[in-house]
């Protein structure tokens, strides 16, 4: 699930180009205007922080992910990742397949899959 939702951080195709660009743009011009930085759209990354880290909290308390490890530190770092990731995909430094490779490979250190017994 996480890699799904991590994975709408990534351009794959026109329409989710076009999503983030005008994402991307409102996010930059609320640097430099209190109204816009106001605006609902904002507060979404903090819903969406605290959704990853519930998520990750669970897979610590299931034994899925290390006990020493703060899900809420992770999921900043995993939503930062995702968003910068995002962004090389925009600018063309990387392609989607892979960005959606490393977040794939950043959960993976979180969250390994199970060993067959």
């Amino acid at each position: 699930m996480l890699e799904a939702v991590l994975a709408e951080s990534i351009p794959t195709d026109e329409r989710s180009r076009t999503f983030h660009l005008a994402y991307t743009s409102y996010a930059v011009l609320a640097v430099t205007d209190r109204a816009l930085a106001a605006h609902p759209l904002l507060t979404a990354p903090d819903a969406m922080e605290t959704f990853v880290a519930d998520r990750l909290a669970q897979a610590r308390d299931d034994g899925d992910m290390a006990a020493d490890l703060d899900p809420r530190t992770e999921a900043i770092v995993l939503l930062a990742t995702a968003a910068g990731l995002g962004i090389a995909v925009l600018a063309g430094q990387r392609d989607a397949e892979s960005a959606l490779a490393i977040l794939r490979e950043r959960l993976t250190r979180l969250i390994p899959a199970p060993r067959p017994n």
